[in-house]
């Protein structure tokens, strides 16, 4: 991507003569790099949102929620262990 965004910036704004044509007309090479960048964002940003949407139907699966419900129990238990073993120590103080 990075040569290729390389590639871009050297002829952004360079004129190219139209093949065939007897009156030499000049195409702006900056509308063609433009509309090229205008595409390429707008499937950027596409692709964006399709992760993000997918993302989110996996978050509010059943599976996520107990996953995450086991894991705060489990958390608590350890906290609690930690919790016990910081009040024996401090009771031996």
């Amino acid at each position: 991507m990075k040569n290729f965004t390389r590639h871009l910036k050297k002829y952004k704004n360079k004129t190219i003569k139209k093949g065939g044509n007897k009156n030499g007309e000049e195409i702006q090479r900056k509308g063609i790099i433009d509309n090229l960048g205008d595409k390429l964002s707008e499937a950027a940003d596409k692709t964006g949102a399709v992760i993000i949407n997918n993302a989110n139907e996996v978050l509010r699966s059943d599976t996520v929620k107990q996953t995450t419900k086991e894991a705060a129990k489990d958390t608590v238990e350890v906290v609690k262990e930690i919790t016990e073993k910081v009040n024996e120590a401090l009771e031996d103080l």
